[in-house]
């Protein structure tokens, strides 16, 4: 069973390490462009050159999609903006389980740590009270407990094909990733 829910897991991480390899990719200044044919580069050196970039990463534009269930975590996508520095805020829309119910699209803000958010598309902002009790996005960024962590603990990674991603060549990687590591940020 924990097996499985590790396999489910490494899926959500796929779709998260693509969006982490866009920002590393540009950071590292990858400017050559590659012939479509060329070796596809080492995998771990690129989930830790990835690890190592992300540590020191500030904010993120962040793309979360969970496949299967996660515990603790009622999201089922979330699209948004975050940064640790002058403080922790954030803004987007989620797709969550709330009840029993699915929300699609809700709209979140978190500002001065207090959750805004919407139970419904296009509907007013509600105070949900401070943020972080309900969920502390900025275990995101921190490099112990967020994509820094996840990166690091990938196992039997594999450099699988090249993808573009708005504009910008990537290499998917695929891999597994503990369930200890995934939760540190559910």
């Amino acid at each position: 069973m924990q097996d499985m829910q590790t396999r489910k897991r490494s899926a959500m991480l796929v779709s998260l390490l693509s969006t982490v390899m866009a920002g590393v990719l540009l950071v590292s200044g990858c400017s050559k462009s590659e012939a479509p044919s060329a070796p596809l580069p080492d995998a771990a050196a690129l989930l830790k050159q990835s690890a190592d970039t992300t540590r020191g990463q500030q904010s993120v534009h962040l793309v979360l999609t969970v496949n299967g269930k996660i515990a603790k975590l009622t999201v089922t996508k979330l699209t948004g903006d975050m940064t640790l520095t002058p403080a922790v805020a954030g803004q987007g829309k989620a797709n969550l389980s709330v009840g029993g119910m699915g929300v699609q699209d809700a709209p979140f803000v978190v500002y001065d740590n207090h959750l805004y958010a919407s139970l419904s598309s296009g509907g007013p902002l509600s105070d949900f009270g401070p943020a972080d009790a309900i969920y502390d996005i900025s275990a995101i960024l921190r490099p112990e407990t967020g994509l820094a962590n996840i990166l690091d603990n990938f196992t039997d990674a594999k450099a699988v094909g090249r993808e573009d991603i708005n504009g910008v060549k990537t290499v998917k990687v695929t891999g597994t990733v503990s369930a200890e590591a995934v939760n540190k940020i559910a």
